[in-house]
């Protein structure tokens, strides 16, 4: 008995600590099969008025919102954006939180609201005199932020906690500008200056990459047990590194001004001392690199998959390339191909810099779209020999797992298995469709391997910079047919393209992607995109049938989608079933497509959106097709109040046949609009067209589309027939001019070229030729067509649509494209000799015989007229210290530079006068080079070039001619000159001190710009007195 009570007992006690013991391994087991975190997005803006879940300093946000986030499982956001004329100036404590390595903080600012590597007092900065901001909890991430103490007595940051990472953010005037402890802390990419100590570490382990430290007392203080610095630049600091010799420090792949014993830097064959580093502008603390600089350009080593802390951009976000740059900033990186019979036999590639000419021989290829590449390979489904690439006789069977950087793959037609593209580096992958023309070597080649289709199973990205190119197909005349790669899939939940990291620089170019929706099918997307990236470009492509979006994108920005045509979505809502589902992506372009059969909650439907132009659009059902589109053909979402939409033009589409539901809307269901703008549009028997309340709109044409129900000051409404297909019989009333960037229809045809500037997508031809391809040369657009006489038509907004957003100073597509110089064939960048003659209140010089102001061809030689505006020289004298180059940014010589492109006709009136040196400029240069015979004209400015200049601009005076309306969010020279003459009068004054006050003005147009044209538009009597800088205030203005 005595026994059986003793087993009895065993057991039982066996039994409790069996169930103790699976206890303890499910509390460790269970949270690996939880549902990843959520992001709990707050946004901090210095006005708060119309946001909710809004605040106006970091400190309210941090004050508010901390909580346990393991227990909420969140990711707690605070995303800075908006205009900050003002700094924040209250100090930020984090504090009484609870945070694991995937429930963290993270503190990150907009574009809009971003540094561009140097000191802005026009964007977000923390300044004040104490301690800027002290953390006492792990895993913070703060990115892009701007810390001033305005003395060396505080710390800019002070955190004791581990996973701690801070990240491309400029430090100055601080006592310490980083004092870290913890362990597990990273730093990158940030800029620290000008204080008594950049960074002092007391912690564990800590990794310092690609960081500059510029005129501090020590620049970097470890008393740590064991820490890492790599890639840093040095730069007039008493004493680089001091080490308490407490642990172990290493410090390699950096550079000092100072000598090895003073620096404290160790001796390490990757460290150089006694260095001369070039700057862009030192004195004005710019610590851009400089293209002459020999001490930190391509001294650095890629860190892309560093063990410790992994990256491939900069402080400015640009990809960084092979070698890498030392310090925050990675110079662009520009090699071009002459111009002269380019790939006709081995050629020579240019690699241009301040101070000389490189020469390296290249490989001879077939056609010139694709820059300098390295390597070649050929892919055949069907080869038999060796397999390696080499030629046609012995492709690859499909692509390699990997690929290999700066390399084109040619494939030949057949079927070719999923791909995920996950290769490091940062060089360009080309994946080319071979055809008969271009395929590269002939060895085994037959042009049979060429006349069909690709076809690939879905793709995925991890990685960035790569081009798809099927060659052939699509576009105007072929929307939806010949594509040379096609990607296609029938299963539920398929992505054709499915972007899986934050992935930068994608493009797409004759692409088919299909899915094939079958009934029950409620997850697929043609395009999913969530995880973030930017710089992501589709032409000439058809994306058609999925179950539900055709693109689904979220924090993404740059986007441009071209001569595409996007069609049938699916058709639960529930799903968010839309042709483009679009949250917090922004800088986009939407031009040219024809857009069809969308149903469920509609067409382009975007929520947290900023900056989009979507013009020369068609969108269309095909006949009784759909029931509903709730949300419209463009629109939000009114389901959270988080949803915005900002800055959005639409201007020169057709909405044809859109019968049922709402499918003819434009924001007519959403939680927040502002600046959005629709003119020049044409609704054709689709009635339900209509204008959400805060929409801006005017010239627009209505034929059987509700008409009645619409007030616009110059609404048309037209009679009879006037469409076949989606072409115009008959002209319409004259459009509003919009200017060049928006003058070109899909069929390349120039809007106004007959002085009419027509409604809809598809300019009036009366030669009825669809097909022009070479446009007629731009001619100045008549004023004689009815035009609004007021500043503004409905609401308060201006009666002229705002300029092109392409030009928005939160991260435009032009800058964006400037960040890939190896690429720019596909993104459409062209000169226009002719352009700047869109501009109103212009007057020309004619430099051909036989032609008049109004004539556009000489009566001598039958030539297009080309006429110079009469705007007065810019007065610059451009100094022979240094070449002007490409990737120069934020620069007075480029300001300068670009003004007189302008001039010459070489760049539009419209474009920015932004100081960015990019491939728009720098064909503008060459241009110019080319006219006036300067050789080699390589788009660099040297002595020859600059004497040029001198001789034809150096000694005149500036214009007070603007040549474009402006309000809140404008950039450029003009805002200056605007705020110099508001200055002028003490009734119109900007500020009797600092930023915008006399002798401070700057190039941005913010709330103090406005008030003070609100005031001068009062005492002149122009109404409304909006503040907004319309044709009559322009004209008062300028004295006329």
């Amino acid at each position: 008995m005595l026994i059986n009570l003793i087993i009895i007992t065993y057991i039982a006690m066996s039994i409790k600590h069996l169930v103790y013991i699976l206890s303890l391994v499910l509390l460790f087991i269970i949270p690996s099969f939880s549902s990843a975190a959520t992001e709990s997005i707050r946004i901090i803006r210095q006005d708060c008025t119309g946001y909710s879940n809004c605040y106006t300093s970091l400190s309210a946000w941090e004050a508010a919102e901390n909580r346990n986030l393991t227990v909420t499982n969140e990711i707690a956001v605070a995303r800075i954006e908006g205009t900050w004329t003002n700094p924040d100036t209250t100090a930020v404590t984090i504090d009484g939180w609870t945070t694991d390595a995937t429930r963290y903080i993270r503190i990150y600012t907009a574009p809009e609201a971003r540094h561009v590597g140097v000191w802005s007092d026009a964007k977000y900065r923390l300044s004040n005199s104490g301690r800027a901001i002290y953390n006492v909890e792990p895993y913070v991430k703060i990115d892009g932020i701007q810390i001033d103490n305005k003395t060396s007595t505080s710390q800019g940051i002070l955190s004791y906690q581990s996973g701690v990472e801070i990240s491309n953010s400029i430090i100055k005037n601080s006592s310490i500008g980083l004092y870290l402890s913890g362990d597990n802390v990273k730093v990158k990419n940030c800029l620290i200056y000008d204080s008594s100590f950049g960074i002092r570490f007391t912690g564990t382990n800590g990794f310092f990459y690609n960081c500059t430290y510029a005129n501090n007392a020590t620049a970097v203080y470890l008393d740590a047990k064991f820490s890492t610095l790599k890639n840093s630049i040095f730069t007039n600091n008493t004493t680089d590194i001091s080490n308490s010799g407490f642990g172990v420090s290493q410090t390699t792949y950096s550079a000092t001004n100072l000598g090895q014993s003073i620096s404290g830097i160790p001796a390490d064959q990757s460290n150089k001392f006694n260095q001369t580093f070039v700057f862009l502008n030192s004195v004005n603390k710019d610590f851009h690199l400089s293209n002459t600089d020999n001490s930190a350009k391509d001294q650095g080593v890629d860190l892309s998959a560093d063990p410790n802390f992994s990256f491939s951009n900069d402080i400015d976000g640009q990809n960084r390339t092979n070698p890498w740059d030392m310090g925050s900033d990675e110079i662009i990186k520009i090699t071009s191909i002459p111009e002269t019979n380019p790939y006709s036999g081995p050629q020579t590639a240019i690699i241009s810099s301040d101070t000389e000419t490189i020469t390296a021989t290249l490989s001879t290829v077939q056609k010139k779209s694709i820059p300098v590449t390295t390597k070649f390979f050929y892919v055949n489904p069907s080869a038999s020999g060796k397999n390696d690439g080499s030629d046609w006789v012995n492709a690859f069977t499909d692509l390699p797992a990997s690929l290999t950087r700066n390399t084109l793959y040619y494939l030949a037609d057949g079927k070719y298995a999923s791909h995920k593209f996950s290769d490091a580096g940062t060089g360009w992958i080309y994946i080319k469709k071979a055809i008969p023309s271009d395929h590269g070597v002939n060895t085994g080649w037959t042009n049979s391997m060429g006349d069909g289709a690709a076809v690939l199973e879905p793709i995925s990205f991890t990685t960035g910079n790569y081009e798809i190119d099927g060659q052939v197909g699509g576009g105007p005349n072929s929307f939806t047919s010949g594509h040379g790669i096609k990607i296609t899939s029938d299963s539920d939940k398929a992505k054709a393209v499915n972007i899986l990291n934050p992935v930068s620089n994608l493009v797409f170019d004759h692409i088919e992607m299909t899915l094939g929706f079958k009934p029950g099918y409620i997850g697929q997307d043609i395009v999913y995109g969530v995880k973030g990236g930017s710089d992501w470009i589709f032409k000439n492509s058809y994306l058609h049938h999925s179950s539900r979006t055709i693109l689904y994108t979220m924090n993404v920005s740059n986007i441009l989608i071209e001569n595409c045509q996007l069609e049938r979505n699916g058709q639960n809502q529930a799903q968010h079933s839309e042709i483009w589902s679009a949250r917090d992506t922004h800088n986009v372009v939407i031009k040219n497509n024809i857009i069809k059969d969308y149903v469920s909650t509609g067409g382009i439907i975007m929520g947290r959106a900023k900056n989009w132009d979507i013009y020369g659009n068609i969108f269309t059902w095909s006949k009784d097709f759909g029931t509903t589109a709730y949300d419209g053909a463009i629109g939000s979402w009114d389901s959270a109040d988080t949803y915005y939409a900002d800055d959005i033009n639409i201007y020169n589409n057709s909405f044809i046949n859109l019968t049922n539901g709402g499918s003819g809307r434009i924001f007519t269901i959403y939680k927040k609009i502002s600046n959005v703008n629709a003119y020049n549009n044409l609704w054709h028997n689709s009635p339900s067209a209509k204008f959400g309340n805060d929409v801006t709109h005017d010239y627009n044409l209505f034929k059987g589309s509700g008409e009645d129900k619409i007030t616009e000051t110059n609404k048309e409404i037209a009679t009879g027939t006037i469409l076949s297909g989606y072409h115009l019989l008959v002209p319409t009333k004259a459009g509003y001019s919009l200017g060049n960037n928006y003058d070109k229809d899909m069929f390349g045809k120039t809007r106004g070229f007959d002085n009419n500037w027509d409604k809809g997508a598809i300019e009036f031809d009366n030669k009825q030729t669809s097909k022009i391809l070479n446009p007629t040369p731009l001619e100045k657009v008549s004023d004689n067509t009815a035009q609004p006489q007021a500043e503004a038509t409905n609401h308060t907004s201006p009666s002229s649509p705002p300029s092109s957003n392409s030009s928005y100073s939160g991260g435009s597509l032009l800058s964006a494209y400037d960040k890939a110089p190896n690429y720019t064939s596909t993104l459409g960048l062209s000169v226009t000799p002719q352009a700047s003659l869109a501009q109103t209140n212009v007057s020309y010089t004619i430099i051909e015989a036989g032609c008049t102001e109004t004539t556009t061809y000489s009566t001598i030689t039958g030539k297009p007229c080309t006429k110079v505006p009469n705007a007065s020289h810019p007065s610059y004298i451009f100094s022979s210290d240094s070449a002007i180059t490409y990737g120069m940014r934020d620069s007075t010589d480029v300001r300068e530079l670009q003004k007189i492109l302008q001039i010459e006709g070489f760049l539009p009136l419209t474009s920015p006068v932004d100081g960015a040196f990019g491939p728009g400029t720098k064909s503008a240069i060459i241009a110019f080079q080319k006219k006036y015979a300067i050789t080699p004209a390589q788009g660099t400015v040297g002595p020859l070039t600059k004497t040029k200049l001198n001789q034809l601009y150096g000694s005149t005076t500036i214009s007070t001619t603007f040549y474009r309306n402006l309000t809140i969010g404008s950039k450029g020279d003009d805002v200056k000159k605007l705020q110099q003459l508001l200055n002028a009068d003490i009734e119109t004054r900007i500020a009797s001190s600092g930023a915008g006050s006399p002798g401070n003005e700057t190039t941005y147009f913010g709330p103090g710009t406005r008030s003070a044209v609100i005031k001068y538009q009062q005492k002149y009597h122009i109404t409304p007195a909006s503040g907004y800088v319309g044709p009559l205030t322009r004209t008062k203005l300028e004295g006329k």
